[in-house]
């Protein structure tokens, strides 16, 4: 046989054994892989399928805690016994995971039912008797027969738990970690839905209202204080402020106080009904505040209104502790709830309105305009064209008056942020609005956008009271903005950096560059200068 026969041939035999090789190596992998798959089927409790679920019912030591229920799988959870409500889906789903997931750490035989706490009647699935085991849950899903598990005492050797898959039909004792009992060990409440307003996040609010102290209302007195009243509309993607005054509203503090509202939830349940009695039991007869909400479902057309009663009864003879509670108009549930919904309520007139002092697009504004009593104006350009080689578009400011030049580019791109960012510091009353808008200003900021449109005004009128504290010194502005003319004050510090003098815009130009003459000596511009030094003399210069 030629040599290369026998490479070719020795080369033939060493894929085959190879390919072999892989084979087996394949088939045991594959072989322990379908091992590990039934060691996990055989080690999980049930085989459920969550979506399936359609009802659940949990007991502790022979007492129901709750039966849950849904229609299908997109249905929410609801609570049957022992009584009707909304339950929390969060907590269900949670005991269904557990359910689906929940294996077995091992079994124990020829373990006593009733030592182990796992003990139940035979007749359990035909009469729905609850067991006497420490935690039932039983549960079915669609077209099949109800399932169960019985949850008992605690192993002392290793902290894991007895457990027994419920019904007559097996009766092997099996243990599960410590750690897997806690889904199931719930209360009522645990299992209950604890929104108190019970409005969906995804919902949007329109309107909200605030009612005054019905307590006050009630007995013909002023509203007390804490007591506190207001309206508030959605403008489109703003607020707007409509009782006690109309104004903007400051859409930070609106929206947290809104997700507070809706947020809202209970700390126990007080009283499952709501009869003259128990409204009285609580404060809710005559409600500390009213709170009425109008909701907009997520992808409805229509509105409703949601209302809520919070009181708050005096403490009980020889206590200081003070209890809040709570009911929604659509339920007769009466909540306890922790008492700062009452402070995320308690809003004055400042909180409430915008405290912007400035409103407009930066990017519109081509020219800034700064005047004052006795001095000169001062106008600056600013420009923002985009480069030749269609890059980033940076802003340029250009002196226009009193004097043409170069401006200080990071100072009034600071000085527009500013404005933007100035807050009141409090509101004036509005009936001197008319009277001080005949006065002139002592200073006037001014940005005007394309064509000179003036786009926003800051008027800068006399110092008001601040004692001798200069850092508690105000000032009253007025800001003339198209079709909203307003008084506030502002703290006199936010002031400091605007310019008030061609010597704060203008920016010096740039040093001449020196030139150097044929000695190497710089050469100062209109500066006389000196003779070239003379060395030594060369033979030619010599005297003869």
């Amino acid at each position: 046989m030629k040599q290369t026969t026998k490479t070719l041939v020795s080369m033939g035999a060493f894929a085959l054994l190879a390919l072999a090789v892989a084979f087996a190596a394949a088939w045991v992998g594959r072989d322990e892989e379908q091992k590990a798959e039934k060691k996990e089927k055989s080690e999980k409790l049930f085989e459920l399928d969550k979506t399936k679920a359609r009802s659940i019912r949990l007991s502790k030591a022979g007492k129901l805690i709750a039966h849950v229920q849904r229609d299908d799988e997109k249905s929410p959870w609801k609570i049957l016994e022992p009584v009707k409500t909304d339950a929390d889906e969060a907590t269900v789903n949670a005991l269904l995971e557990k359910l689906s997931t929940m294996k077995q750490k091992g079994e124990v035989e020829g373990m006593d039912l009733k030592l182990a706490g796992v003990a139940d009647n035979e007749d359990w699935q035909k009469t729905g008797i609850e067991d006497s085991a420490r935690i039932s849950i039983r549960f079915d899903e669609e077209a099949k027969k109800m399932e169960g598990l019985l949850i008992g005492e605690e192993n002392p050797f290793d902290h894991s738990v007895y457990v027994r898959r419920a019904g007559i039909t097996d009766k092997t004792v099996r243990t599960i970690a410590k750690a897997d009992e806690a889904p199931f060990d719930k209360s009522l409440f645990d299992l209950r839905d604890k929104r108190v307003v019970h409005i969906e996040d995804s919902a949007s609010i329109s309107k909200l209202e605030v009612a005054p102290e019905a307590a006050a209302l009630h007995s013909g007195a002023a509203n007390s204080a804490g007591s506190f009243a207001y309206a508030i509309d959605r403008d489109g993607t703003n607020w707007k402020l409509a009782k006690p005054v109309e104004a903007l509203g400051d859409s930070a503090t609106i929206d947290r106080l809104i997700t507070s509202i809706k947020g809202l939830r209970a700390t126990q349940v007080a009283a499952e009904s709501s009869d003259a009695a128990a409204l009285a039991q609580y404060g809710l007869s005559f409600p500390k505040v009213t709170v009425s909400l109008t909701v907009v479902p997520a992808g409805a057309k229509d509105s409703f209104v949601r209302k809520l009663l919070i009181g708050q009864p005096a403490p009980s003879a020889g206590s200081v502790t003070v209890h809040t509670y709570a009911k929604r108009d659509d339920s007769g549930t009466i909540y306890e709830i922790d008492n700062q919904i009452l402070r995320d309520l308690s809003k004055e007139l400042f909180d409430l309105r915008d405290k912007t002092v400035l409103k407009f697009d930066r990017e519109a504004v081509r020219r800034i305009e700064f005047s004052e009593k006795g001095k000169e104006t001062l106008s600056i350009a600013r420009h923002k064209d985009a480069p030749a080689d269609g890059g980033f578009a940076d802003e340029t400011f250009e002196v226009l008056a009193p004097k043409p030049g170069p401006a200080k580019k990071t100072k009034l791109s600071g000085n527009l942020y500013a404005l933007a960012n100035i807050k009141a510091a409090a509101f004036t009353d509005e009936p001197f609005l008319h009277e001080r808008a005949m006065l002139p200003a002592e200073r006037t900021i001014t940005l005007f956008g394309e064509k000179d449109e003036e786009l926003a005004r800051l008027a800068i009128f006399s110092e008001t009271a601040g004692g001798t504290d200069k850092s508690k010194q105000r000032r009253q502005v007025q800001v003339l903005a198209p079709g909203n003319p307003r008084f506030l004050e502002i703290d006199s510090a936010s002031l400091n950096d605007f310019p008030r003098a061609l010597a704060d815009v203008l920016d010096a130009p740039p040093p001449p560059t020196s030139a150097v003459n044929d000695a190497g000596t710089p050469m100062t511009p209109g500066a006389p200068q000196a003779p070239p030094a003379i060395g030594p003399k060369s033979p030619a210069h010599s005297s003869k």
